[in-house]
């Protein structure tokens, strides 16, 4: 492991109680190191919430297309592998929407 990639923190959290019907599970990283990191996101086929802390972060989809996540960004569902680029001294959430909870908002409609 290189210095940098031990500056490279990520962790999936359990969701509170009173959330769980909403997400299925978040999801933290944080990149400490003075270079930009680039991991993988696996296709999940669920929507997930990002939040973004720090200078912006990149998407890259797998038709090479670059999506910039400035604060936040509604994306999905997630059906094919996205890279993406976290910059030095930044960190986001990835909240995971369950997929029951937009079949039943579109079947109350």
């Amino acid at each position: 492991m290189t210095n940098n990639e031990s500056k490279y923190i990520t962790s999936k959290l359990a969701v509170p109680s009173d959330f769980e019907k909403v997400f299925s599970h978040f999801y933290f990283a944080e990149n400490k190191s003075t270079e930009s990191v680039t991991k993988t996101l696996l296709p999940s086929f669920q929507t997930i919430l990002i939040f973004n802390f720090g200078s912006k972060a990149l998407l890259y989809s797998k038709n090479n297309i670059e999506i910039e996540v400035d604060k936040c960004l509604v994306i999905g569902p997630i059906k094919q592998t996205i890279v993406y680029s976290l910059p030095p001294y930044s960190k986001f959430w990835l909240l995971i929407l369950r997929t029951m909870l937009f079949t039943v908002s579109l079947a109350m409609l």
